[in-house]
Order: C-alpha cells, then structure tokens, then sequence
C-alpha cells in the first residue's frame, strides 16, 4: 500500500491522488498549517483563546492575561521550533533569574504559567515538548495564610458595602495594586479594555499603564457598575467620575 504525505514530515492524506477525499484532505492539512502559530506569542494568544482558558477562574484568568503580557514582552519573538530543542531550557531558565532579581514568586508563577501554555500547545503539536516541566521553584515563602477562599469572597460579596465589593472585584480580575485601583476613573473604561496607571514606579521616570482586556464576566460586572453609576454611554468628560464615587 502506498500513503501520501501534505508535505515532508506532514500529516498523512486520506484516498488516492485525484479523489475528492484527498484533495479535501490536502486542503485540511494545509488550513491547520497555516493555523500554527510561528512564535511564543502567537501561541499564548491561541491558549488564550482557547476552551481551556475559559475554563478558568475570572481571578486567576485576570492574573494569567498580566503575566502573559510581560512575558510576551520578553520571549514573544522566540519561535515555537525552539520548544523541543536543549537551548531552551537555557533561554528560559535565563529568562526566569532575570525576573526573580525582582520577585522570586512571580518569576514562580509565570514560570508556570508559560509551562501550561506550552503542555497545551504540546497535545496539539504546535510545540515539540514543555521545557518547563520539572523546572521546580525559586521562591519558597508561603502566603497560604493570606488567600481568600471562594467560600470567603461569596461571603464578603453577599454582605459587604458596594463600593468594598467594587474594590475587591476589580482587584481580581485585574490583579493590580490597591493603589492604582483607587484613582480608576470611567474614562479609563472604553467597553472593551481597562486602562490601569501602575502605581509603584521609580522616581522621576513617567508613569507606567496596563491596558486589560475586559471579557465575559469581568465585562458583565463592570458594564452593571457603570450603568448604576449613570456614566455609561456619556462623554469622556463626565467618565472622567471615579468608579468608587
């Protein structure tokens, strides 16, 4: 028996050449071939849009989409036939002690972060392997003692004045600092994405901004908000009214 391939190293055709069937089945593999992503960046973003990360939490959801942009910043142009070859453990492993110089415990979690990413990516053959795996941790503190569980925020939700319930939503959808969250003002909101001035920044240099993109629930919650507090659908000018006043 005789099987034909898309290409050198490429998915194997279905019937013979000049059938229906395989013609149909070349312009399949050719379609998902144009589908795969090139780069680190074009594969977070496919993740990003996939059925598994909806799946997630709005808090941890919010998180992923920060540490998900700052590692695009750094490794977005790395390309995915890199994922599968020994250079990128060093690449990464590289990547993740220039980060810890800052934070040990966010280098941890976008660290594995990228490795769920990259496991996805790996089922469906856009990388080779998930480097990251087994890559252990570098921060070794513990603030278990400090996370709310979801019977907590149910809690604090159903009994909590509203603008509290406002502050604690927003901080874990957008996973920003309580100071940059309470100089939000409407006009920050354009429907689609929220514009986030950082906080912390070094002296005399210009601020720092997030834009997050807001969705799904984080949406519905924050478009209810808006109505009620009668700003939705105004000028710029009337947006510029805080969102906890």
């Amino acid at each position: 028996m005789t099987y034909y391939y898309a290409w050198k190293g490429g998915p194997r055709l279905k019937g013979e050449p000049g059938t229906a069937e395989f013609i149909e089945s070349y312009i399949e593999a050719t379609k998902r071939e144009s589908e795969r992503p090139n780069n680190l960046a074009g594969l977070i973003d496919k993740y990003m849009s996939s059925k598994e990360f909806e799946k997630l939490k709005p808090s941890s959801k919010a998180t992923y989409i920060v540490h998900f942009r700052q590692i695009k910043a750094k490794l977005g142009e790395l390309p995915t036939t890199v994922f599968g070859k020994p250079k990128a453990v060093d690449i990464l492993e590289d990547w993740r002690e220039n980060v810890a110089e800052h934070s040990p415990s966010n280098a941890d979690a976008q660290w594995f972060q990228l490795s769920k990413a990259l496991t996805w990516g790996a089922k469906r053959g856009y990388v080779k392997a998930n480097p990251c795996i087994g890559g252990g941790t570098l921060y070794h503190g513990s603030r278990v003692d400090k996370i709310w569980s979801d019977e907590q925020i149910e809690q604090f939700v159903a009994t909590a004045p509203s603008q509290f319930v406002i502050a604690l939503m927003l901080a874990l959808w957008s996973g920003q600092r309580e100071g940059s969250l309470v100089k939000l003002r409407w006009s920050a909101y354009d429907g689609e994405y929220l514009t986030v001035e950082q906080e912390k920044n070094r002296s005399g240099q210009p601020p720092k901004f997030v834009v997050l993109p807001v969705k799904g629930e984080f949406k519905e919650f924050l478009d209810s908000v808006e109505q009620q507090a009668g700003v939705a659908g105004l000028s710029k000018g009337n947006g510029a009214k805080g969102i906890f006043c």
